[in-house]
């Protein structure tokens, strides 16, 4: 598993959810949750509301980063 600076520190205490209607493609297209082929994606956490970002589909987790790749 790869980690990048762009990776918040873990100490986040609540499951994240992305916000629907807010995954975009790390290029900053619209992404479908349901397309693996649209993965990896980054969306805003309905939680807390800062970026999150998965790698994969379906077996994916999503974690919180610093800022989006694509603003």
């Amino acid at each position: 598993m790869s980690t990048s600076s762009n990776v918040s520190p873990p100490a986040r205490d609540h499951t994240i959810t992305p916000l629907a209607g807010s995954a975009r493609r790390v290029d900053g297209t619209p992404a479908d949750l349901l397309n693996p082929c649209d993965y990896p994606c980054e969306a805003l956490c309905t939680e807390c509301g800062q970026p999150v970002r998965c790698e994969r589909w379906l077996r994916g987790e999503w974690h919180h980063i610093q800022r989006f790749s694509n603003p």
